[in-house]
């Protein structure tokens, strides 16, 4: 059964607020918003048919935010980061490699394209998305609303991208070996 669940830091409370076998496909990440209680995260089915979805978090509240037949360039979402200081939610669709995000203040979805840097995970920091580039093997930033601007901030790396990049600490990086 596919679910997104709660618990606490040392795994007690263990809590299921969204299951079911058809309700979810696919969910590779989860963002959250703790200031306005709510949870988002991409699903896509088997038929080519993706969603970016939201719910308060105790489940209640679900909603679409957008899909596929809204917009075309929506296709497997994943590596979402809530931005707190523009009140937009971020995340990659990993086939197209265009970044993309929502804004709450105008609700229409905006389209970022690094071209051939082929971006694999995202999160958004200040001013920049900040992204991996497994091809590269570099890390990168630009600028969150056009792309404008990017700079590399790691290469020769040598190493697969494996792990996050978290809003609060840019500079605490994994990585593991391939």
């Amino acid at each position: 059964m596919n679910m997104i669940a709660v618990t606490n830091l040392e795994g007690e409370y263990f809590t299921s607020i969204i299951q079911g076998t058809n309700d979810l496909k696919n969910v590779n990440s989860i963002a959250v918003n703790p200031m306005q209680g709510q949870i988002y995260w991409p699903d896509g089915s088997t038929k080519g048919e993706f969603t970016i979805q939201v719910a308060n978090m105790d489940g209640s509240k679900r909603n679409v935010l957008t899909n596929n037949r809204l917009n075309p360039d929506l296709e497997h979402p994943m590596s979402l980061s809530y931005d707190f200081q523009d009140n937009r939610l971020y995340w990659l669709n990993y086939n197209t490699v265009k970044i993309q995000y929502y804004d709450f203040v105008t609700s229409q979805v905006n389209t970022i394209n690094f071209g051939a840097l082929k971006p694999n995970i995202i999160t958004v920091y200040k001013n920049s998305v900040y992204f991996a580039a497994e091809a590269e093997g570099a890390i990168l930033h630009g600028d969150k609303t056009d792309g404008g601007h990017f700079e590399y901030v790691r290469t020769h790396l040598g190493m697969m991208f494996c792990s996050y990049i978290t809003y609060y600490s840019v500079h605490r990086i994994r990585f593991c070996n391939n």
